[in-house]
């Protein structure tokens, strides 16, 4: 469920900012960097989104699943593929997926760390 749920967080990010692309492209700053900028949240949110208990898989998947359902969108509005660039993609995906999906089982893991310390105090001062 959770991947389901990350790709298509993910996909839904990649059409939004290739949407706005254009107008942004006219931006100062920001123009220069949408799509990767784009891309990086996309791949960011679709590893988070996934889940994993401190695992790297759900979150690769998600992305790469987010950018596989972008990819025949990329193909029609570029006329072919520039091979080198969807590896790049790719390999992105995988990174930032996978790592943001390491990190949130770990803040997962922390902040049920965290609960139960609070309710072991709550329960000492209500001993108490």
């Amino acid at each position: 469920m959770g991947l389901m749920r990350g790709a298509s967080a993910g996909f839904s990010i990649l059409v939004v900012g290739g949407a706005i692309a254009p107008l942004a492209g006219d931006l100062p700053l920001i123009g220069r960097f949408w799509l990767t900028a784009s891309a990086l949240i996309a791949f960011l949110v679709a590893g988070l989104r996934a889940g994993g208990d401190g695992r790297m898989g759900p979150g690769v998947l998600a992305a790469l699943g987010a950018y596989l359902l972008m990819l025949p969108i990329v193909w029609m509005t570029s006329r072919g593929w520039d091979v080198q660039q969807v590896s790049a993609t790719a390999a992105t995906a995988v990174v930032v997926g996978g790592g943001a999906s390491l990190v949130s089982g770990r803040w997962s893991w922390m902040n049920g760390l965290r609960s139960d310390r609070e309710s072991r105090s709550s329960h000492h001062r209500e001993a108490a």
